[in-house]
């Protein structure tokens, strides 16, 4: 199954409206045709967190800082006939 990209803020807020005006989960995947878990999600996550923005992911923190990377692409630019040890 292909991951499908984010639902809108705007339509998350549409979803949190239509079920704060006591609206079945049914109604509202219905009316505005998205799938019923992705529904069912934004409104747990509203309940849960009481925002629709798009929050924090946790992660891996990248290796290299980005004064770290900028050096690095400056000695590869510098020192391009050289070849890996």
């Amino acid at each position: 199954m292909e991951k499908s990209n984010e639902l809108s803020e705007d339509l998350r807020r549409r979803i949190v409206d239509l079920q704060k005006l006591e609206r079945s989960l049914g109604a509202v995947y219905k009316q505005l045709q998205i799938p019923r878990s992705s529904v069912q999600t934004n409104v747990c996550k509203y309940k849960l967190f009481r925002c629709v923005t798009t929050l924090s992911r946790s992660g891996r923190r990248p290796k290299l800082s980005p004064s770290d990377e900028r050096k690095l692409v400056r000695m590869c630019r510098n020192h391009r006939d050289s070849s890996l040890p």
